[in-house]
């Protein structure tokens, strides 16, 4: 098992933690480009910018369905059912509230 050291910025050194690089740390996701919806399907792994509110953070969701609509490069009219990961709750949302994992 490999792991890394992560220290947090404005934290002392004590507060540092270890972390399995396998299952704790991921590439940055990107933001979905109104031309890339089509990259996105049922079932992946995304991030969604959730809002509530007493906060209003990006997370873990996966992809429920996709009501696809015809649409230019410049504005996506897609709409994502997405369920959160942490929460188990769902919501619709634009692609401009998506974040996709980097392309292999």
């Amino acid at each position: 098992m490999k792991q890394v050291r992560v220290r947090f910025a404005g934290f002392r050194n004590t507060d540092d933690e270890w972390v399995n690089v396998k299952t704790d740390l991921r590439e940055r996701s990107i933001p979905l480009e109104p031309a890339e919806c089509h990259m996105v399907n049922v079932g992946d792994l995304v991030m969604s910018f959730q809002e509530k509110e007493e906060q209003s953070l990006y997370f873990d969701a996966h992809v429920v369905a996709i009501q696809r609509q015809d649409h230019d490069a410049t504005e996506c009219k897609c709409v994502f059912l997405v369920r959160y990961d942490h929460d188990n709750s769902e919501d619709e949302v634009q692609c401009s509230k998506l974040c996709r994992r980097p392309s292999e």
